[in-house]
């Protein structure tokens, strides 16, 4: 019942005490850097989860989020009656479909992970591909080295063992920026840092105009 209770309205498909908390964090720090041009276009969220959480809390023209585990009736009217749609796909095999330079803004909130070292470029490439000259790419994942910290916190129902069961990869700074000039972007278009105590990277990829 706890489960599917939060499968049905959390930003994960497992359950863990802290998902909640640790999901706001990475929204108010996604919300930050996103481009002010977003408030009147389109925003694009890669495994946006089956309720499409993030996207609920952005205020945005267009939001379309993607995500294999998404089904037509997982999506809902966002609180700013903005055009929400979510639709199945799996990120790490097919591409996005979307025309050239159609977004504002591309995020990838701790879902990188899930992919392998090889998805994680082309879906770099493929955000690349479809953002707008100006737009940015923003991801968050946990750094390399927490991966002993994140099987503790899940087997004491801290963070959900279901989602952390299926990470693939952990990257440090220099990989994950790495991954992102692999994908197109310039270096000197990368910002990078920690937070949540360090133990998860943001990176945000701007799109060369």
């Amino acid at each position: 019942m706890r489960m599917g209770a939060a499968r049905a309205s959390s930003p994960t498909r497992g359950w863990g005490v802290l998902e909640g908390w640790l999901a706001v964090k990475r929204a108010r720090l996604a919300r930050a850097h996103l481009p002010a041009s977003v408030r009147d276009g389109r925003i694009l969220d890669i495994g946006c989860a089956a309720s499409g959480w993030f996207l609920q809390t952005v205020t945005a023209k267009e939001k379309e989020g993607v995500d294999q585990v998404c089904r037509p009736h997982d999506a809902v009217a966002p609180h700013d009656q903005s055009a929400l749609r979510l639709q199945s796909l799996d990120i790490g095999t097919q591409p996005l479909p979307f025309a050239e330079g159609w977004f504002d803004a591309v995020v990838m909130l701790a879902v990188i992970e899930h992919v392998s070292r090889a998805q994680a470029v082309s879906i770099a490439r493929e955000a690349h591909r479809v953002l707008k000259p100006g737009g940015r790419y923003i991801l968050t994942t946990p750094v390399r080295g927490t991966e002993w910290l994140l099987h503790g916190l899940s087997r004491v129902g801290c963070i959900s063992q279901e989602e952390l069961k299926e990470h693939h990869v952990h990257f440090s700074p220099q990989e994950l920026r790495a991954s992102l000039q692999a994908g197109g972007f310039a270096e000197q278009d990368i910002r990078q840092g920690r937070f949540e105590l360090g133990l998860n990277l943001w990176a945000v990829a701007t799109k060369r105009a």
